[in-house]
């Protein structure tokens, strides 16, 4: 028995020496040692370096090819060269999407802050620089929307409609005459009319009648961007106009050039024919 134990001591010993040989022998690219262990969080340095990839390749990243995925290993690659931790193609790609939500977020929130404003400038959020230049490029692009437009301007009209409640306008009803509504208006019903009158008329049905408000209403809020319409058309006008304005002081300076040029050339020609006629008298006067 003691023999058989130290027969398998040795074993034991042989195999780990056999082991510690090769971790030695190991290049350090798959050495164990050398990166961390794989984690699903990124570093700064690596999402930065992302970022930079995501943007420079981005059209490519997205097209119907296999490029995409082909990046997507490539980049995978390079992030794992930074020596933090083995990354694969499946972990770049959640990465970019979790990127490109926290842009949208961002985004999101800053044309929030401009509609607080009336559409002027507003108090940023301090952001990363990667993040910074991912939503130039989503903005560029046009895919910083992570809605459609129709629900944009949906999200606007509900905005207002808070401040069209808070400021109760006199909404015309379809088939109204306006004694009834200045009556409605002080609080006084309306008096009846007699039924063989021809001036009298039947009143709506419920249905009408919520068409009619819900068309004023519309009618209220389109009312109140009406002048800023006009005055964005009327800064427009002004602005061709100037640009008409210069373009005919040019061409009238271009004219003027053109005239003062050829007022020049006859009065060389003038010139020329003087001194040919001048020459010609002195030769004849030498002849005789």
């Amino acid at each position: 028995m003691d023999e058989d134990e130290e027969i398998y001591v040795c074993a034991d010993e042989d195999l780990a020496e056999v082991r510690d040989d090769e971790v030695v022998d190991t290049p350090p690219s798959r050495n164990r040692e050398v990166l961390e262990p794989r984690s699903s969080e990124m570093r700064l340095e690596e999402v930065e370096l992302l970022a930079e990839l995501y943007v420079q390749n981005k059209d490519q990243y997205h097209s119907k090819f296999k490029t995409g995925s082909k990046l997507s290993k490539k980049w995978a690659i390079s992030l794992s060269e930074l020596g933090f931790a083995p990354r694969t193609a499946g972990q770049v790609k959640q990465k970019i999407l979790d990127m490109k939500k926290k842009a949208r977020k961002y985004l999101s929130d800053e044309r929030r802050e401009m509609t607080k404003t009336g559409g002027g400038k507003c108090s940023k959020k301090p952001a990363p620089n990667w993040l910074v230049a991912l939503c130039s490029a989503m903005k560029k692009d046009g895919t910083g929307h992570g809605i459609s437009g129709a629900a944009v301007a949906r999200d606007l009209l509900v905005q207002i409609q808070p401040r069209a409640r808070r400021e109760p306008e006199a909404r015309v009803q379809p088939h109204s005459q306006p004694e009834q509504i200045s009556q409605s208006e002080t609080g006084s019903l309306p008096e009846p009319t007699n039924e063989n009158s021809d001036d009298s008329r039947s009143a709506p049905p419920n249905g009408e009648s919520r068409r009619g408000n819900s068309s004023a209403s519309s009618a209220v809020r389109t009312g109140r961007c009406v002048p800023r319409l006009r005055t964005v058309i009327r800064s427009r006008r002004s602005e061709v106009e100037e640009l008409r304005i210069r373009m005919l002081q040019k061409e009238c300076e271009l004219v003027t050039f053109r005239l003062e040029a050829e007022r020049k050339r006859l009065n060389a020609e003038q010139a020329r024919e003087e001194y040919y006629n001048l020459k010609i008298r002195r030769m004849s006067d030498d002849v005789t």
